[in-house]
């Protein structure tokens, strides 16, 4: 009886057999980045300014907040999984604590994730909190009278839970998304544009995301990194949006302080 040799091969191996989007590789890749690009910022663009804006009465303007993490954080991370470490021909040699670089990407990613969704949950629950708080004062002015109490429920949900907690949260779980990002495509570089209209869309992811982005402009590598100079477009814009803000209001202030769109 003669036994049959068989190769063996690592589970880092059996898993680079196929890349993540498997199949796309043939695909127009800057193409689907640059949609994602615009997807993912325009989405939350649309569930986080919307409510602010145009003011609407019921629980279901609220609720509506809680649909925005649902969406976005599969489209950001398709925009990590769209990489080249997620490519089947990526090097799956242990790069920290025993994981491939990919592997490790996941794991950051689902780490911001969390904090992301918690922080967009608790934003969320806050804001529904806060408008039957204030929906039963105005109904019932004598209340707060007769029970102090309740101005401090408006504080915790309004103050703590919203603008501190959930905001932080929220915008922490974001920034760990966008490094993600960075870290992941801080190699590659992509086709140049050729198609004006792609270079429009392209810009136009830069300038969407500036709109949802607080920060400064951060300097990134020059040539033809579609990620990582889209990051670049929206810090620029977000730091000019910032400048002008401080300008018009005269100070660093918040919506609600300043009296701007303080739904």
């Amino acid at each position: 009886m003669t036994s049959s040799s068989r190769i063996y091969q690592t589970p880092d191996s059996v898993r680079n057999e196929e890349s993540v989007f498997t199949g796309m590789e043939k695909k127009d890749h800057n193409k689907r980045i640059i949609t994602l690009l615009i997807l993912a910022p325009l989405w939350t663009l649309v569930f986080t300014v919307i409510p602010v804006v145009v003011k609407v009465n019921g629980i279901g303007a609220d609720i509506y907040r809680f649909v925005e993490p649902i969406v976005s954080l599969p489209l950001n991370y398709f925009i990590l999984a769209s990489s080249e470490i997620f490519d089947h021909n990526s090097d799956s040699k242990p790069f920290v604590w025993g994981l491939s670089e990919r592997g490790f990407l996941n794991v950051w990613f689902m780490v911001a994730a969390a904090f992301y969704a918690q922080g967009a949950g608790m934003h969320s629950t806050a804001i529904l909190a806060k408008h039957w708080l204030n929906d039963l004062i105005a109904a019932k002015p004598d209340i707060v009278t007769s029970y102090p109490e309740v101005n401090d429920m408006l504080y915790y949900f309004q103050t703590t839970l919203e603008h501190v907690i959930g905001h932080y949260m929220y915008a922490f779980g974001s920034a760990l998304i966008s490094w993600s990002h960075l870290f992941a495509y801080r190699r590659q570089v992509h086709k140049e544009i050729e198609s004006r209209s792609r270079l429009a869309f392209w810009i136009l992811s830069g300038i969407t995301y500036s709109l949802i982005l607080g920060g400064v402009a951060i300097e990134f590598p020059k040539g033809k990194r579609l990620v990582l100079q889209s990051y670049l477009i929206g810090y620029f814009i977000a730091f000019f949006i910032i400048v002008i803000w401080v300008i018009a209001i005269g100070g660093f202030k918040d919506r609600k302080s300043a009296g701007v769109l303080a739904n």
